[in-house]
């Protein structure tokens, strides 16, 4: 796990025993039955790499993304949510190392398989990555073969993850013949729990409850539905339960009866959520929600003699001192553009607090 230093070598593939020019025996129909609903995330800056690590992978038979540095690689992760991540080490922007780091931060991602890609093999940078928690350690030039083998023991572990938990249910199911599945957010990751439903094809209410706080998530064969949770209905109620670490879940197979109001995907409501995350991150720059801000006066000035982006014209009528800072934000639906240009001008002193 040392940081890869040394000039990268050109790297290949070894072909198997057999078969020339590296090619891959076809997996079997059942195999790539199995495998067709997950997804594996490959982030390598090396061409070649991804494209016969991606001719590997669609023979076994499940969905393949790319991305060509850990920063995409994140990016890519928290929108698609996959069922692995193998990922090189030494890449531009953010390297292995830190794409594992900062999927550990966050709930949607931080229990995803994560294999390591590295042209070194010293055994001490094998024990840190192990004791750091990746999935496992792969080492260039590759075996095709043995890497076909490894991806799939992996995939099979997710899956045999997803139908022990739908097979363990635990005493409150005596409660209701319904209930497919009972436990605790805090050993089930709610990300982990809702993949498995989307894989499983699952129709029921998933039901979230934290001390007196309850939500409920609506699924049509694996598809998340409808939502609710306070007074929240839809995605936006989806996305207020999204982040929940902590408290119990229960899921009743049956069918719906409400209308649907979610026609995004998992990974679109997760990216959507990540989006909420950056909001939160940008609101920490400003001043507290309950208050009045005012162009000053060298706005007027800068703006008479500077170019400005056009939403600057959605800004100038909601700063005028009658509205405070949350109810401005709200008329702009948090819009992360708009939210930095906000920014920028508070640190500028073109926006102001009233006095």
């Amino acid at each position: 796990w040392v940081k890869e230093n040394s000039f990268k070598p050109t790297q290949s593939l070894t072909a198997l025993p057999g078969y020339s020019s590296a090619k891959v025996p076809i997996s079997s129909l059942e195999e790539k039955e199995i495998f067709s609903n997950l997804k594996v995330l490959i982030v390598d800056d090396d061409p070649s790499i991804l494209k016969i690590m991606s001719a590997m992978l669609k023979m076994i038979g499940c969905k393949i993304i790319t991305a060509s540095d850990g920063q995409e690689g994140l990016e890519k992760a928290l929108q698609t949510l996959p069922s692995l991540i193998i990922s090189d080490l030494l890449m531009p922007k953010m390297d292995g190392c830190q794409l594992f780091e900062r999927l550990k931060e966050f709930p949607e991602t931080f229990a995803i398989p994560f294999v390591c890609l590295t042209s070194r093999g010293q055994e001490d940078e094998k024990l840190a990555a192990f004791e750091k928690g990746v999935e496992d350690y792969w080492v260039k030039p590759f075996v095709i073969s043995e890497l076909s083998m490894k991806t799939k023991k992996i995939l099979l572990r997710e899956i045999e993850k997803y139908q022990h938990l739908f097979a363990s249910v635990n005493n409150t199911s005596t409660l209701n013949q319904n209930v497919d599945l009972a436990g605790n957010l805090a050993t089930t990751p709610l990300p982990q729990l809702l993949r498995m439903i989307e894989y499983m094809g699952k129709t029921g209410v998933l039901v979230l409850q934290e001390g007196n706080q309850q939500g409920k998530l609506l699924f049509q064969q694996g598809r998340i539905y409808d939502a609710t949770y306070k007074t929240y209905q839809g995605e936006k109620a989806a996305i207020a339960l999204l982040p929940w670490t902590n408290g119990t879940f229960s899921f009743f197979s049956q069918p719906l009866v409400t209308i649907q109001t979610i026609f995004t995907s998992l990974e679109e409501l997760f990216n959507k959520l990540t989006q909420y995350y950056q909001v939160q991150q940008l609101l920490e720059q400003l001043p507290p929600k309950e208050s009045y801000l005012i162009f000053s006066r060298e706005f007027n000035q800068a703006l008479a003699s500077s170019p400005f982006p056009s939403t600057i014209d959605l800004l100038i009528p909601l700063f005028n001192g009658n509205h405070t800072l949350g109810q401005c934000l709200e008329k702009l639906s948090e819009n992360i553009e708009v939210l930095e240009l906000v920014i920028n001008l508070y640190q500028h002193q073109l926006l102001v607090i009233r006095k």
